[in-house]
């Protein structure tokens, strides 16, 4: 009995060992192969600031004599709080927009203007003296039959000004891309053939009479320019 209990546990731890060296086996003799790869990245940097000027407003409720020996500082001056547009006034380039920054993206700078022009009548006909320039584009509204085609080319001469610009260009120089100017002729077109209207002396002072004491139905008439400008990441 002893000489089998002796055999039973001798035949036990052999398979006892047996079972550790395979399992010995298995963990160190075999092929192994690793690699890693890893990349880190940021967003791409954009920081484009769009400020509206505020030191070169397109209308003004002063302006200055052209005139040297001018008599005071101002040929115009609005008696409240109104921006006011009459004959001899003018405003050259103003800029509007000043755009800031150096994307790291493909952009296209973009310009929307909306135009409004209000009661500008005389004796029921439509009448308007102005002439606005957008970059090299200038526009006579005596050149129209009527205030709406007016109004849609000056904002097609805007939209016209939209540009795209490559990767880091430093967009501060596009702030000069869009410039408009306007004037109101002091005396008359001459030498300025025009398709509809000429200007005319009493006809300008009809515009400045309505709504005065002279003119108490009338309606002044007014313009309104309003320009959005948009920077787009492109393709």
């Amino acid at each position: 009995m002893k000489k089998n209990r002796m055999m039973r546990a001798a035949s036990v731890l052999l398979i006892a060992v047996m079972l550790t060296t395979s399992v010995i086996s298995g963990t160190f003799a075999k092929y192994t192969t690793s690699g890693t790869a890893t990349d880190t990245a940021r967003v791409a940097k954009w920081g484009v600031t769009i400020t509206e000027t505020t030191d070169s407003k397109l209308f003004s409720d002063a302006y200055a004599f052209h005139d040297a020996s001018s008599p005071s500082a101002n040929s115009v001056l609005s008696q409240t709080t109104d921006l006011v547009v009459a004959p001899g006034t003018d405003k050259a380039e103003s800029t509007n927009f000043t755009i800031a920054g150096q994307p790291e993206v493909s952009v296209h700078v973009g310009y929307e203007g909306v135009v409004n022009l209000e009661n500008w009548v005389v004796g029921g006909n439509y009448y308007c003296p102005l002439v606005v320039t957008v970059g090299t584009t200038t526009l006579s509204g005596l050149d129209y039959t009527d205030a709406d085609d007016f109004e849609s080319d000056i904002e097609a001469a805007i939209a016209a000004v939209s540009e795209n610009y490559g990767v880091g260009t430093d967009l501060s120089a596009a702030s000069d891309d869009l410039s408009i100017s306007w004037s109101w002729p002091f005396e008359g077109s001459t030498g300025i053939i025009h398709a509809t209207n000429v200007q005319d002396n009493a006809k300008d002072t009809a515009l400045g009479n309505a709504g005065t004491d002279v003119d108490p139905s009338g309606t002044p008439a007014t313009i309104n320019v309003a320009v959005t400008c948009t920077v787009t990441q492109i393709d």
